[in-house]
């Protein structure tokens, strides 16, 4: 159950559950073709909040009204770097906090992700702020001076040894596409430097989305390969 904001992630979830992604030795988060799963918007589920059975699992994705009622009282399962979930009995939920990663912990956010999927972004740092993702649809990799300001680019390999998917997993780094925001005006209204106030408000807040997106992204895999199986289960 999710709402506009969120159903992409839930839909991405439901991607994951319907992909043939199971190993000759080995099941891949659920096993394949084992669960039917639909997305509902949280007004469908309201609708039918009381015809649905105590037996049905259902996932509760992001903070809506419908969800505060049954997620306080659920178990976590996994907290970390903004991204929670966790259930109780039947009914779970997976949600990303509204507070901005900061730089350092973005860093270790990307080294989780990558134990989780075989290629992600070339990520450009500097030292007290994050720099603007630049896609790189390969993983391979090595340390670079960006040419531009000289900082240190870090492009990020795969490595052996970890937890990996197949190709859906590509889709952890994907950067949702920025709003588009009309700024025409400001400089004569409120001066030059009020007008850099407001843009680089802007700028952050579309930053902010962007890694949000990679978080929600990233904690449908991780739900998906660590914690679907055993909520199913339940």
């Amino acid at each position: 159950m999710c709402d506009e904001k969120t159903e992409g992630y839930a839909n991405y979830l439901r991607q994951l559950i319907s992909t043939n992604d199971d190993k000759e030795d080995k099941v891949v988060g659920l096993a394949d073709g084992s669960v039917d799963a639909a997305v509902w918007l949280e007004t469908d589920y309201l609708a039918n909040k009381v015809k649905i059975s105590s037996n049905e699992h259902i996932l509760f994705v992001g903070n809506t009204k419908a969800s505060k009622s049954e997620t306080s009282s659920m178990i976590v399962r996994f907290e970390k770097f903004g991204m929670k979930y966790g259930w109780l009995g039947k009914r779970g939920m997976m949600v990303v906090d509204n507070d901005m990663l900061k730089p350092e912990e973005y860093d270790q956010f990307i080294e989780l992700c990558l134990g989780y999927e075989t290629t992600f972004e070339k990520i450009a740092m500097k030292k007290s702020k994050l720099k603007e993702l630049v896609h790189k649809p390969e993983g391979l990799i090595d340390n670079k001076v960006d040419e531009d300001d000289g900082q240190e680019v870090v492009e990020v390999p795969d490595t052996d040894g970890k937890k990996k998917l197949s190709n859906a997993l590509v889709a952890v780094g994907k950067i949702a596409a920025e709003a588009a925001v009309g700024v025409g005006g400001i400089g004569q209204a409120v001066g030059v430097a009020a007008s850099k106030g407001i843009v680089d408000g802007i700028n952050k807040i579309q930053l902010h989305n962007k890694i949000k997106d990679q978080q929600y992204r990233a904690l449908a895999v991780i739900l998906y390969i660590d914690g679907l199986s055993e909520f199913m289960e339940g």
